[in-house]
Parts: structure tokens; C-alpha cells; sequence
């Protein structure tokens, strides 16, 4: 089973840390990989500076 969590965050122009933490907890615990689908460079940016090893960044604008 694919574990990954996929999301569309192209309307979000903010994440806190603690979202982005706690959804990357989620998909490594299935054995998967948080990916977000098109996000802002707010969010791409944090994504960056945390170094998640669980979090994937697609189509980053």
C-alpha cells in the first residue's frame, strides 16, 4: 500500500510549522510521503528551512 499523503495547497498562501510537521508524522507512519501539489513560495519556503526528509514539493510556483 501506498502510504503517501498527496495535497493540493494552491489556495493556501500560508502553513505553520506544526501543520507541516504533524502532516509529514502522518505520511511517514504509513510508510509514505507528505507531497504538496502546487504551493506558494511561502509554503515551498518552509518546507525548505524545516528539511523535512518526508516531505516532497511538486509544481512549487
Amino acid at each position: 500500500m501506498n502510504g503517501n499523503l498527496e495535497l493540493d495547497v494552491s489556495g493556501p498562501r500560508f502553513a505553520d510549522h506544526r501543520s507541516l510537521t504533524r502532516l509529514a508524522e502522518h505520511a511517514a507512519n504509513r510508510g509514505g510521503t507528505l507531497v504538496l501539489r502546487d504551493p506558494s513560495p511561502a509554503v515551498s519556503g518552509l518546507v525548505e528551512v524545516l528539511g523535512l526528509p518526508t516531505v516532497r514539493v511538486e509544481g512549487a510556483a
